[in-house]
């Protein structure tokens, strides 16, 4: 097959399939029954999820589909984001710090217009301002390193963990643009090497964070990102049909074998690379498709920026009724209302990027040096974390036992006990790494229905929920295993803070735990 490059029109309407994919994802996987998605971690029980639900709930085929396979629309946008950036290029050779400024000054905008979105709904829907924790939680997506702080990556507004691998691929794409313009195939070949090692080491070799963090930033989407480089390069590529075949293949075995997993996302970005020079081969008459996928595309970076702090009060609404077509109505609510915020948003977008796009930074002798200066200083960041993340994984193998505190052993916890102590402990140096083992035995009293959760907390660093099941809502005792693993971000420092782990009882129930065990390694 002879690839033919896009058009305009071609650009818009991938991007308007996108947005709509990943907008639905984000939508109903919110919405049970949701069989979940590999999109970060794999879990070979989401595919056996997803046949199940499909055989006992086919009416629910929107949902359960969207929810699983909408994610891959992010796929889509590295695909298009990479090909229009390199034909960008070829019109116009830029030295890199032009190019990163006439990107740089595009996204802050739309970061800027999320939160004010964001911000409106919490306070018409919560009746409150943003709190602490979230103000510091803002300042990691203002400065995009939300995805190299673990547990930062989805607060807030999951969606948003995007732009911050968008960042990561602006800051290396003119080198990556002269490595397949001049090599072809053959740096392309190379990059997916290079990233596929790395994946494979920290997600399997190192084990760092199940290999989450890795799948976030710039090493697990680097090969989607460069198939649109490589396609807008070549002028007359040739694409085998040898490689559909095996694409095919990889994303149907990748959805079953963890070690496969990682391929699935190339291996959908070639197969929709095939699918649509398909599809521009067939005359289509259905006009208003093809308009509704442009539109949608020309305001698909305002669907983005917003659709995350719409999503929750309509999910609170779906939820009532365990309905198909109540859900699928949901879903058409959702959709209306992030369109018409979305035309509101690119117009205070337009606004706010008015004034500064009058300001251009010109090809001199005094930018080309800047450029590298910080073009250094941003690959020499992120190879520190990285680095520092490495050191964590390998210190955290050695499991020596901390001493703490003495823990209480056993207690009853009654419908106005809201916090009731399972253990403090003062950390005493400066450890990049904590586990927390706790074996106890629960049941819930006074014929509570609700089970309480446990919090582990360090002030202004770690605040986690860990829900006890709905299984342990009797009342006999059951034996309930936590372990839970922290890894200190690269910006925070542990020594002198308190670790407390204590039974958040907000919903006013009752339970009793006894014959608890705890201990925390280093």
């Amino acid at each position: 097959m002879i690839f033919k490059h896009y058009t305009a029109n071609d650009t818009a309407i991938i991007k308007g399939a996108a947005i709509l994919l990943i907008c639905l994802h984000n939508f109903f996987h919110w919405l049970p029954p949701s069989p979940g998605e590999n999109e970060f971690l794999f879990l070979a029980q989401r595919i056996s999820n997803l046949f199940n639900l499909l055989a006992e709930k086919p009416q629910e085929f929107v949902n359960i589909i969207f929810s699983y396979f909408g994610h891959f629309g992010v796929q889509l946008f590295l695909l298009i984001s990479g090909y229009g950036l390199a034909m960008s290029m070829l019109k116009k050779e830029r030295t890199w710090l032009p190019f990163f400024w006439e990107r740089i000054k595009k996204l802050y905008p739309l970061l800027i217009v999320g939160i004010v979105f964001l911000f409106l709904t919490t306070v018409l829907t919560n009746g409150r301002l943003f709190t602490e924790t979230e103000q510091t939680e803002l300042c990691y997506k203002l400065l995009f390193i939300q995805t190299l702080v673990p547990g930062s990556a989805l607060t807030l507004n999951g969606p948003w963990w995007f732009f911050a691998l968008i960042l990561q691929l602006y800051i290396f794409f003119p080198l990556l643009y002269r490595l397949t313009k001049r090599f072809g195939w053959k740096a392309f070949l190379s990059i997916c090497i290079l990233s596929y090692a790395i994946i494979f080491i920290y997600k399997f070799q190192l084990g760092l964070f199940d290999g989450e963090m890795i799948m976030m930033n710039l090493p697990g989407h680097l090969p989607e990102f460069c198939l649109g480089i490589l396609l807008a390069t070549n002028k007359q590529p040739k694409i085998s049909i040898v490689w559909l075949l095996v694409a095919i293949a990889i994303f149907i075995l990748g959805n079953f074998y963890e070690y496969l997993y990682p391929f699935t996302f190339l291996a959908i970005t070639v197969i929709i690379v095939f699918t649509y020079q398909g599809l521009k081969a067939i005359p289509i008459r259905k006009r208003v498709l093809k308009k509704a996928l442009v539109h949608f595309g020309g305001i698909s970076m305002a669907i983005f920026a917003v659709h995350g702090a719409l999503r929750n009060p309509v999910i609170k609404v779906a939820i009532i009724y365990d309905n198909a077509l109540w859900h699928l109505f949901a879903g058409l609510v959702f959709l209306t209302i992030v369109w018409l915020a979305a035309i509101a948003a690119k117009r205070l977008y337009e606004l706010m990027l008015r004034p500064i796009e009058r300001i251009h930074i010109s090809e001199c002798r005094t930018s080309r040096i800047l450029g590298i200066t910080v073009q250094s200083g941003l690959v020499a960041f992120l190879i520190f974390v990285l680095g520092f993340y490495t050191y964590t994984s390998i210190d955290a193998r050695q499991k020596d036992k901390i001493q703490f505190g003495e823990p209480t052993l056993s207690a009853k916890i009654g419908q106005n006990d809201t916090y009731s102590r399972i253990l403090d402990f003062t950390i005493d140096k400066e450890y990049s790494n904590l586990q927390l083992d706790c074996n106890m035995e629960y049941k819930a009293t006074d014929n509570s229905t609700e089970t309480i959760p446990i919090v582990i907390e360090i002030k202004d660093v770690l605040w986690q929920k860990i829900d006890i099941p709905a299984e342990y809502a009797k009342a006999d005792f059951k034996k309930f295993n936590l372990t839970y693993n922290y890894v200190k971000p690269f910006n925070k420092k542990l020594k002198g803070s308190t670790l407390k782990v204590y039974f958040w009882n907000h919903k006013s129930v009752s339970g009793e735990f006894k014959n608890l065990e705890a201990s925390i390694c280093h």
